[in-house]
């Protein structure tokens, strides 16, 4: 499987943005810097491919990872997010 960076698209799409594939964007290589919004700055994980489109597979156990460094400001080894 491949693994890819993934930059969240500020606003995100509705109603959980953060935890919905289609709300990020794939970049090439490790991101420089943190953009983005809702605190995230990127993911890491695997890659599908949605309507022609990489996008990030975002299993249960991201989606908590996800969910914890939003509430807690802190990075995770796959959630990166700004202070």
């Amino acid at each position: 499987m491949a693994y890819s960076y993934f930059k969240f698209a500020t606003p995100g799409i509705a109603p959980n943005p953060v935890i919905n594939p289609i709300s990020y964007i794939q970049v090439s290589g490790t991101p420089p810097f943190c953009t983005g919004g809702l605190n995230i700055c990127f993911i890491f994980t695997t890659v599908q491919i949605l309507g022609g489109v990489p996008k990030p597979i975002i299993t249960g156990a991201l989606q908590a990872e996800i969910n914890t460094a939003i509430a807690t400001l802190i990075s995770t080894p796959n959630v990166y997010v700004k202070p």
